[in-house]
């Protein structure tokens, strides 16, 4: 059989609405575009330029979009045991291939599961978040879910396609917690034309976008286990700032850049008195590395977050101490 031709996506975007801006720069690269949870109303529009969009808005809701320019058709699913799911078929190398989006969540029935996956056309590519933990795809542990997928896929004559990269990365409860959740199913006859690469961007979620295509780049590795000053300094766009708080930056290589001009008439309320230009610097990067590390939950991001979170804490008390020692000092006087 002649090679797929098409490059799919998958993505948990836990919230389409704020994810737009991301979406529609994936869907440029790629010719099927699949979303988990993405927490559509039934009444809300979506298009994405230059696709087809099918949608199940069931549950947390699920997304399939395949562009004009591929040979396609939708495909009506009987309901999802334990998820849901949207399909369509494209045509490749003389024959129609089934694309499945599916979110899955709760608990999921071996008969069913099967009964569900045998009434699918074959061949078939099935992606998505099935919260399925088990080690045949990479999993450190297994869940009833995942006993219960993995033990189908030799009977449904399927293999997972996974190669044990983490597609679920976030930092909670002062860790950071790594899984393969997104998965990639498929027949076996296009197993070995298919191969799957993870982004190194959660753009916003705790999902990595997984991409599936039979020529892709290397996925990149993306999470370091260590902490350095160089480390530190990639978590944090460069910047000029003079006086304390621009040495500090300087000694951990975050100084360069052009200065930012602050524009006083978008200030909603009045600065303290003791208020300095360094107070206002240091609270600002102390709020773009906490939002960096919400867009890229990883340990070089915090311990950066950390780090300007100390200091910006000592800017402030010591403004705070200079203000009411100068105050002191003119009461004195008086």
């Amino acid at each position: 059989m002649a090679p797929f031709p098409y490059t799919i996506s998958y993505w948990n975007v836990r919230g389409l609405r704020s994810r737009m801006v991301e979406v529609e720069i994936m869907s440029k690269f790629v010719d099927i575009c699949g979303l988990g949870e993405t927490r559509l109303h039934t009444d809300t529009p979506f298009e994405l330029p230059g696709f087809n969009v099918f949608r199940n808005n069931g549950g947390c809701g699920v997304l399939l979009g395949v562009r004009q320019s591929v040979p396609h058709r939708p495909v009506q699913l009987a309901d999802c045991p334990g998820g849901i799911a949207v399909a369509a078929q494209v045509w490749s190398c003389g024959g129609w291939v089934l694309v499945v989006a599916v979110y899955g969540s709760g608990a999921l029935n071996g008969r069913d599961w099967e009964d569900w996956l045998s009434s699918l056309p074959r061949p078939m590519i099935l992606c998505g978040d099935l919260n399925a933990h088990h080690i045949l795809w990479g999993s450190q542990r297994q869940n009833g879910r995942g006993v219960t997928i993995a033990t189908s896929l030799g009977s449904q004559d399927l293999v997972a396609l996974n190669d044990g990269t983490s597609t679920f990365v976030r930092w909670y409860g002062g860790r950071l917690q790594e899984s393969v959740l997104d998965l990639v199913l498929c027949s076996s006859i296009l197993a070995s034309q298919l191969r799957v690469a993870v982004s190194d961007d959660l753009r916003g979620s705790d999902h990595l976008p997984i991409l599936v295509g039979a020529s892709l780049q290397s996925p990149l590795a993306g999470i370091s286990g260590s902490v350095s000053q160089q480390s530190a300094a990639a978590a944090l766009p460069p910047r000029v700032v003079t006086g304390s708080y621009g040495q500090f930056l300087h000694r951990w290589g975050l100084g360069g850049g052009r200065k930012r001009v602050r524009r006083d008439c978008m200030r909603q309320r009045s600065d303290p008195l003791w208020w300095t230009d360094e107070c206002r610097r240091a609270v600002r990067d102390r709020r773009r590395a906490y939002r960096q590390f919400r867009r890229w939950a990883v340990p070089a991001r915090w311990e950066a977050y950390q780090v300007l979170v100390r200091f910006a804490r000592g800017v402030i008390r010591g403004a705070k101490r200079s203000y009411g020692a100068r105050l002191c000092t003119v009461v004195d006087y008086l």
